[in-house]
């Protein structure tokens, strides 16, 4: 017996899953994670990062944008929505055409910045983005990165490796110099022993506004540099002689008394008769051009010198204070070329902003009263007083605002809104990174943009088909406002037509994952004077996560006990649908928000996006199950990789995926399940070939959302031979 054609495609050893859905309707986990995606102006870009609290959110990204939410970018409240139910990965999607950054190399000749290098070509792009050192340490000359639209708010960086002389006291190896102070090497300096101490060691200047010459002439830094105006120079002459008439006399010279005459018109010492002297020009020297030149008028100290103490201090929790964030010697760690950001925990509090303390920086916050460059004087301004406050600070000049729309228009917010949303497929790397399962896990991907009512094109595709590519993971999205469609024309007579709705939006089509994603209708948030329509996604996440504390994966998120939403300044919907409407949009793929007095505002449908066929898929819990029956399952499978092909091995595997089963139907997330795993459909061309199969087929647990109640009116003794039938 041919191996069957389904399973053919595999050619190398894993863990393959295979869904049949046969449900079409005629007529234990890893550490759950969810992918917050959107934009930001400020924080890395590119990669997803790690987040636990708000405040170190608010440190990365800063804080909810009202700008950006008129654009439609709603990732900063998202991510402070979805936080609040556990740990979240923040991706910052940032796409990059011609943008750069300038290299400004400084020097006596002023500054250079004839050198721009695009954007890509200073991060490491094959997977997460990181920032690769060595684009900025390359040689003595200082590498510039500025905002590409930097504005008088923006901060510039400037990094350079420093001259050896001023590392010279560290020229010596990391084992070495921690011997001869009888300490042990530090663990962010493990596998670095043999390398010299002043390899590791960086400067870094912070401005804030763009760090040009013309900037700089305009008095903005001239605290700190002074800038010079160039000359032009001259051309040197040789010594001449000129004739009576003017002209230049190249010949052989007499001199006669103390005048020089041409040595035609001197005979035997004396000046023939009509002999006119000559005219001596003495030789004019060359004056060279003077460039243009800047000069830096004052320096801050390297805080750390030979003090060795003051360096580990760095890595103590309780260090009060540090010039990390302005110029000194920096372990590469502090400079994390990962995300482009000094991450020391220390020198400012969590609400602190770094353009804000760049604006208050003066002299004497940072030099003593005679002048003098001092870091303790630093550290009594800036130290945090309270270790527990003390939180990163992400610079502001790895900042790139790399696209926004040039108005506010909707098709240029819907421009701008696909472009950052194609960077999942258009940056290979970024999009292999979030698909590999060694690299990143999460279980959820949540929209953080308003979904605009774009006709003909599937909303919000690019999501869903990761979470699709992703296998184990669903997708939480954002439908359009009722404001947005009934701006877009999907009115009649400017009221909103559901109708025309269902046939103007387009949902993902299966293979674009519609069965791994769902829509949800935003929200109505008012601070008491204005309202702001919200995207929902992040908040119905902090449901999908709470079903994990007490409930189960494949439990329902729907209805007034585990669909209600809660948050302060909640008003409700966006829009309330009628009964009538709900009967259209509802099977048309949408989970909209209803709110009911008593039981106020909550889920109030099931549905993912896959409706057309209809099928057990189109329900959310069902996929949930099915990805918890394939995440749970392939790990059993994966405990016995590479065990020999056998009744005892199948058997055990087996016994292991029934108790699962089982499991699931005791608590009504399966009805019915059949694990096969016998001869049956492990053949001998299946065990030649190096593969076993393990076959389930269940009947999932089906929710309750349409509800009815039959009542029934008798005449008076009409229900005698009901009651005797009972």
């Amino acid at each position: 017996m041919a191996i069957p054609v389904q399973f053919q495609q595999f050619k190398s050893a894993g863990i393959y899953r295979v869904v049949y859905d046969r449900s079409t309707v005629l007529g234990t986990e890893a550490e759950l994670l969810r992918l917050v995606v959107g934009y930001s102006p400020k924080g890395p870009f590119n990669t997803p990062v790690y987040v636990k609290s708000v405040s170190d959110f608010r440190a990365m990204f800063g804080g909810i944008s009202k700008a950006l939410e008129k654009r439609g970018c709603f990732f900063h409240r998202t991510c402070i929505h979805a936080l609040e139910a556990g740990p979240i990965l923040a991706l910052n999607l940032k796409p990059f055409d011609t943008e750069e950054v300038g290299c400004a190399a400084i020097s006596g000749d002023g500054i250079d910045t004839t050198d721009p290098k695009l954007v890509t070509e200073i991060y490491d792009t094959s997977r997460f983005w990181t920032l690769e050192p060595e684009k900025l340490n390359d040689n003595q000359s200082y590498f510039h990165i500025t905002a590409t639209d930097s504005k008088e708010t923006s901060t510039s960086i400037i990094v350079r490796k420093p001259a050896d002389s001023k590392v010279a006291a560290y020229n010596v190896s990391v084992a070495d110099w921690y011997n001869a102070y009888n300490l042990v090497v530090p663990d962010f300096l493990e596998g670095y022993e043999s390398r010299m101490m002043k390899d590791f060691f960086t400067e870094v200047y912070v401005f804030k506004g763009q760090f040009t010459e013309d900037v700089i002439k305009a008095g903005a830094l001239n605290n700190y540099f002074e800038i010079t105006e160039g000359t032009p120079g001259t051309d040197g002459k040789a010594a001449y002689y000129t004739d009576a008439e003017g002209a230049i006399y190249e010949g052989d010279v007499t001199e006669v008394e103390g005048e020089s005459y041409k040595s035609s018109d001197v005979t035997e010492g004396v000046v023939n008769e009509g002999a006119q002297p000559l005219v001596y020009h003495p030789e004019v020297p060359a004056v060279p051009a003077t460039p243009a030149s800047i000069a830096v008028k004052k320096t801050i100290k390297n805080a750390f010198g030979k003090d060795m103490d003051a360096l580990d201090a760095l890595y103590n929790d309780n260090a009060s204070g540090a010039l990390a964030h302005y110029v000194g010697t920096l372990i590469p760690e502090l400079v994390d070329p990962n995300v482009g950001y000094i991450s020391i925990d220390v020198l400012m509090n969590e609400d602190s902003d770094i353009t804000n303390l760049m604006a208050s920086l003066d002299d004497d916050m940072l030099y003593t009263d005679a002048g003098v460059a001092d870091a303790k004087v630093m550290f009594e301004n800036f130290a945090a007083t309270n270790v527990d406050n003390l939180a990163p600070v992400y610079l502001e000049g790895f900042t790139y605002l790399s696209a926004k729309p040039e108005d506010a228009t909707l098709a240029k917010k819907v421009e701008w809104q696909n472009k950052i949303l194609d960077v999942i497929n258009e940056y290979e790397g970024l999009r292999n990174g979030l698909l590999s399962q060694a690299e990143i896990d999460y279980r959820y991907i949540v929209d953080s943009f308003e979904t605009y009512p774009t006709t003909g094109v599937e909303l919000k595709s690019q999501l869903s088909y990761l979470a699709k590519s992703k296998e184990l993971c669903f997708a939480i999205l954002n439908y359009p406002s009722v404001r947005a469609m009934v701006a877009m024309g999907i009115a009649s007579n400017g009221v909103f037509d559901v109708e025309e709705a269902v046939k103007a939006l387009v949902l993902p089509s299966e293979s674009n994952g519609a069965s791994f994603c769902a829509f949800y209708t935003p929200l109505k948030f008012s601070d008491g004077y204005v309202d702001t329509i919200v995207p929902s996604a992040g908040l119905v996440s902090n449901l999908f996560m709470g079903k994990y504390n007490g409930r189960f994966a494949y439990s329902i998120v729907a209805g007034p006990n585990y669909g209600n939403i809660s948050y302060q300044q909640l008003v409700g919907p966006d829009y309330h649908y009628s009964q009538e409407e709900l009967h259209v949009i509802e099977p048309y793929g949408v989970n909209c928000m209803i709110y009911r007095p008593t039981f106020g505002t909550f889920i109030n449908a099931n549905q993912t996006a896959k409706q057309t066929p209809k099928s057990a898929l189109s329900s959310i819990n069902v996929r949930e199950l099915v990805i918890y029956l394939q995440s749970e399952i392939g790990k059993i499978l994966q405990s016995y990789q590479w065990e020999f092909n056998n009744p005892v091995t199948r058997n055990a595997i087996k016994t292991k995926a029934d108790i699962i089963c089982a499991q699931a139907k005791a608590n009504g997330g399966i009805q019915q399940f059949l694990n096969v795993m016998d001869e049956s459909n492990n053949t001998p061309d299946i065990i030649d070939n190096e593969m076993c199969v393990l076959s389930t087929h269940i009947e999932p647990g089906r929710g309750m959302g349409k509800m009815i109640h039959e009542l029934t009116i008798y005449r008076t003794g009409g229900m005698s031979a009901v009651l005797k039938g009972a």
